[in-house]
């Protein structure tokens, strides 16, 4: 096939613009906006037209659409003459807006579009062996679509495979397996709805399956409401002798009642053979006291033992003790502060004579101490007299300890104004606590002194506090004591006030607590058999009524023999069943209504089966065996046609193999002049058409892998082969190409554009281009009129 002409009657930018086309090769060179790219498309469209189908069309054929619709809004119309290698000339006209299109053979007039219609509009690539998809996938070739051909490796396979069972080597299994389709459509077809053979079977067997399964269904109801009338006729007899069983309950228990009425009547009217019992125990307000003078009895506290020196003894020993002490009980912060000072000031003037002395002293001032102190605590604590004796000694001890110390210290002073001084200032303060010192007292002497007074003042107010503090603390227990001896006498004459009353002869309390509470417990049983009296008597003649003794005793009898003639011809174990319920009165209603209820059911029921009527299931299941019978004979049919089709297409299978070899082989022989040397073997995966080419180290290296030129150069090559291997036995697809040169260098396009020209033998090759190179390459190499250049102008804007 060769394109002769194309018309751009309205396309995209192109109007009323037109193309003449050699049989060789043809460089369509132009630049920017010249219109090369709407050549390249209109060639596409005008042999393949666009799919015409039901809905919205494709994301591909709107883009499309939205590409190249006319900008002059005119229609969208293209058109081509081809030529065809078994010499007929046809022109297609394709009207694009209305995807309509018409195919003539020119000279003869015939229409020949039935004859490729594809998808709704005419599609010359089915005179290639191809369709619309596979032409642009292999033959309609652009710059951004080169190794676009993977992407749509599916559906090359098939055409691969289609292209495999046209050859010589497999035309007779091809025609058998086109025979056996048409057999197999005709006499098996299909599961949709047609009329076919299949189809019919199988609607036959579903209505057949359905009319059986409808009867037994039928069938089953009927069945179903049999029994369900039955068993409820059973549930009826059923809830009958329920019902005589809870009425013999009833009255059993009503029988029951009644017996037990007369029997607890008579019993009640024994104990009051003589009359209406007495009136209530008069003695309340006695009662009341008693429980009182046992309360207050029970609640006294016991009498407290006293032990140690009354309040008076203490009194006298407070009494015996000398006027409380006014002077310090504690030295002054003065004189204290101005014997530091002297006692510091002699220490600056000290000797080692002195020293030795003064330790000789501080013993005795120590133990002095000491011993003061442990008679301070004997006073307060166990006795005053000898805690002060020992006080006594221990301030003597200390004070001879002093007078050795001030010696030592006035041997070591000597004369010395800092000291005398000190004691002047001593003397001072010591006068101001009330203490004289003359003209010829040592002034430590004066403050030994001062201290001693000091201690003798603080055992003395000691001693007095403990004896005041002893004596507040007898005084308060003694009248507790009187306090209880009275509340205790007061409980006791109340106790025997009462037991007099109660005619309770004794003294002892103790005594008469327990007659009280003996007296007590009696009552309280008088009281409960008197209570128990009255409440029989109120019991008795409730129950009595206005009825007698005789009449209880008749309406017994009367209600036995009644329960006796419920229970004829019941088992005990079914009126057992009812006797533990706890209203029978209302069970029995309601089991009533539910027999009746039951009983209206039972007769519906039977007036249904009586109405009901059920086709044949034998019948049924006879037109479902017919049915079954035909439709697998159908599918034997199908199974042993589907078998024939395997066995033609393994044969086909390999055929469908050998393919990607010859696509390798093809690229093997034009890989190294494409690539400079470079790469020299090509293999093919037929299954997703990913190519593998051999560097110079003998390494297989993806194509997708290599430089964006290379890869382009190798796809190139691969769909020049798809589209001379895929195009029927005796045709030559043309090829059309778009600014494909453009990712190769200055030799690698030469050496492609060389393959082409070498092509262009066997194939028509088509180049749009806007390389100068390209346009030089053309000027240098084409020879018409087999090859032409043809340079395109820029197209002027529509008004």
């Amino acid at each position: 096939m060769r394109f002769e002409s194309i018309d751009a009657e309205s396309f995209g930018p192109l109007r009323d613009a037109r193309l003449e086309l050699s049989d060789g090769m043809n460089v369509v060179y132009g630049l920017n906006e010249s219109g090369k790219s709407s050549w390249h498309a209109a060639l596409y469209v005008a042999l393949c037209g666009m799919r015409r189908g039901k809905g919205r069309p494709s994301s591909g054929d709107q883009a499309f659409a939205n590409q190249y619709t006319p900008w002059s809004g005119d229609p969208w119309r293209v058109r081509c003459v081809v030529s065809l290698a078994d010499g007929r000339r046809v022109e297609l006209a394709q009207h694009l807006g209305n995807k309509e299109g018409k195919a003539h053979e020119l000279g003869r007039g015939i229409d020949v579009t039935d004859t490729i219609m594809h998808e709704g509009m005419p599609d010359g690539a089915r005179w290639l062996g191809l369709d619309r998809n596979a032409f642009a996938h292999t033959a309609c070739i652009r710059q951004a679509e080169i190794v676009s051909v993977v992407d749509g490796a599916e559906e090359m396979r098939e055409h691969l495979q289609r292209a495999a069972a046209t050859t010589r080597h497999d035309a007779t299994a091809s025609a058998a397996l086109d025979r056996i389709k048409v057999y197999r459509k005709e006499r098996v077809g299909t599961t949709r709805p047609g009329g076919k053979p299949l189809r019919a079977s199988l609607d036959e067997l579903d209505e057949a399956r359905s009319a059986l399964e409808q009867a037994r269904e039928l069938h089953a109801c009927y069945a179903d409401l049999a029994r369900e009338a039955a068993s409820k006729r059973l549930e009826v007899d059923e809830a009958a002798r329920n019902v005589r069983a809870a009425v013999a309950a009833r009255e059993r228990r009503a029988a029951e009642q009644a017996r037990d009425h007369f029997e607890r009547v008579s019993k009640l009217a024994t104990k009051f053979a003589d009359g209406a019992p007495g009136g209530p125990l008069a003695d309340d307000d006695l009662a009341d006291d008693v429980a009182r003078a046992l309360v207050s009895y029970g609640n006294c506290p016991k009498p407290m033992d006293l032990e140690g020196a009354d309040a008076a003894a203490l009194q006298r020993q407070l009494d015996e003790l000398s006027e409380p002490p006014t002077g310090d009980v504690e030295p002054a912060s003065v004189v204290v502060e101005a014997f530091d000072e002297l006692e510091a000031a002699r220490a600056g003037v000290a000797t080692s004579a002195g020293d030795g002395q003064g330790r000789r002293a501080r013993p005795f001032l120590l133990l002095g101490m000491a011993t003061a102190l442990i008679g301070v605590a004997l006073a307060a604590l166990v006795s005053p007299i000898a805690g002060g004796v020992v006080a006594a000694a221990g301030v003597a001890v200390a004070v001879l300890g002093l007078v050795r110390q001030s010696r030592a210290l006035g041997d070591r002073m000597g004369p010395s104004g800092a000291v005398e001084s000190r004691e002047r200032a001593l003397v001072a303060a010591l006068r101001t606590r009330g203490v004289e010192i003359g003209p010829n007292d040592d002034a430590l002497y004066g403050y030994e002194s001062y201290l001693d007074s000091c201690r003798r003042q603080a055992i003395r107010a000691q001693s007095r506090s403990g004896l005041e503090s002893a004596l507040n603390s007898r005084r308060s227990l003694e009248n507790a004591a009187a306090e209880n001896e009275q509340m205790r006498d007061a409980a006791v004459h109340g106790l025997r006030k009462v037991a007099a009353l109660c005619s309770i002869e004794a003294s002892d309390p103790d005594a008469i607590v327990r007659s009280l509470e003996s007296w007590q417990s009696e009552r309280r049983i008088r009281r409960e058999q008197e209570a128990e009296q009255r409440d029989d008597w109120v019991e008795l003649q409730r129950l009595l009524g206005d009825e007698s003794l005789a009449d209880l005793a008749t309406k017994a009898i009367e209600l036995e023999l009644e329960a006796g003639e419920k229970a004829a011809g019941l088992s005990e174990d079914a009126i057992a069943t009812f006797a533990g319920s706890d209203n029978l009165d209302d069970l029995v209603k309601s089991m009533e209504e539910e027999l009746r209820s039951s009983e209206h059911e039972s007769a519906t029921l039977r007036g249904q089966v009586k109405e009901r009527s059920v086709p044949s299931v034998p019948e049924a299941e006879e037109r479902v065996e017919r049915a079954e019978r035909e439709h697998d004979r159908v599918q034997r049919l199908d199974r042993t046609l589907a078998l024939a089709v395997q066995y033609l297409g393994d044969a086909q299978d390999k055929v469908h193999r050998d393919i990607a070899p010859v696509l390798a082989e093809f690229l093997g022989a034009r890989i190294g002049p494409t690539t400079g040397g470079r790469y020299r073997e090509a293999m093919v995966d037929p299954e997703s058409l990913d190519v593998k080419v051999r560097d110079g180290s003998g390494d297989w290296r993806p194509a997708k892998n290599l430089s964006q030129g290379t890869t382009e150069q190798v796809y190139l090559l691969l769909r020049i082969a798809m589209a001379e291997h895929l195009t029927v036995q005796g045709e030559a697809c043309p090829l059309i190409l778009d600014d494909v040169l453009v990712q190769f260098d200055g030799e690698r396009s030469i050496a492609v554009l060389d393959l082409l020209h070498e092509i262009s033998r066997d194939h028509q090759v088509i180049v749009f281009s806007q390389e100068d190179d390209v346009k030089t390459w053309a000027e240098d190499h084409l020879a018409p009129p087999r090859d032409r250049l043809e340079l395109l102008d820029r197209i002027a804007p529509h008004s």
